[in-house]
């Protein structure tokens, strides 16, 4: 969806964050945080945000790369987007418009992005993409989708599968389904 401002964008936002928290009235969650915590739930359960989420760990990324490379069969390349946090603060001309959500707290009710080594950003403009807001303090790394299997399977013995890191029946069907691949 196209919005001509960052208020319009906000204003979308918003009702979609109002409509989630209605939707999960009800459902087995351990606990519904507020807020930020919220927020960080519906993003990393797919919910379209503002956020993006990132793990801190190399071999977690390049588990969901080479997953997503696996799972569409002309893909050439796997992609892992690298964050220099240590260039972040140099990179962003405009500081409002990125903010790093740090607080492990948040993440209390969100097993996914705990097993995931979840860490989330928050961009708040539309007046460039994200990769020109970041600048060189993001790295774009390609890797041939040749190595994929290989790749999966060294992660696999080192209990990096979807099964470990959804911990719910989707991630054991989906560990099932790249064992059957690779």
């Amino acid at each position: 969806r196209g919005f001509r401002s960052n208020d319009e964008r906000s204003r979308f936002y918003s009702g979609l964050m109002r409509a989630f928290e209605s939707e999960i009235i009800g459902l087995q969650v351990q606990g519904v945080p507020a807020g930020d915590g919220l927020e960080l739930l519906a993003r990393h359960h797919g919910l379209p945000s503002i956020l993006l989420d990132w793990t801190r760990s190399p071999y977690i990324a390049a588990y969901f790369a080479f997953e997503d490379a696996v799972n569409q069969p002309k893909a050439k390349l796997a992609v892992i987007w690298v964050l220099n946090r240590s260039r972040l603060a140099d990179e962003i001309d405009d500081q409002e418009a990125i903010e790093l959500i740090e607080n492990r707290e948040l993440l209390r009710y969100n097993t996914r992005a705990l097993e995931q080594a979840g860490t989330f950003m928050r961009v708040r403009s539309i007046v460039a993409p994200t990769e020109d807001l970041l600048g060189a303090a993001l790295q774009k790394c390609e890797l041939p989708c040749t190595e994929a299997k290989q790749v999966l399977r060294e992660l696999e013995s080192m209990n990096i599968t979807a099964r470990h890191l959804f911990r719910d029946l989707d991630g054991a069907a989906r560990t099932v389904k790249i064992r059957s691949i690779v």
